[in-house]
């Protein structure tokens, strides 16, 4: 039986995770700064963000969509996270 006062603590939330304390990989240093400028990109859209597929992909098959507002790019199950909290906020 686990008792309900155990001191387990609590995770903290993604909004509290700082990238920039994070250590920097050795290989790949060209990759973390492409996810750093995206995020960068996605930070400073007006919003709401607009995604599409990438230019030249096939939509029913692009993994990745671009936002039209500051081509900040997520993956497709992202986009649809982000579209269902739009939903749930505008709902209130």
């Amino acid at each position: 039986m686990v008792s309900k006062t155990s001191s387990v603590p609590e995770p903290e939330g993604l909004s509290s995770l700082n990238l920039q304390s994070l250590p920097k990989p050795a290989k790949g240093k060209g990759l973390w700064e492409r996810v750093e400028d995206n995020r960068a990109k996605l930070n400073a859209c007006v919003g709401p963000h607009d995604f599409q597929p990438l230019p030249g992909d096939d939509p029913s098959f692009s993994r990745k969509l671009s936002c039209r507002l500051c081509q900040g790019s997520l993956l497709r199950d992202e986009v649809s996270w982000y579209m269902k909290g739009l939903a749930h906020g505008r709902s209130e």
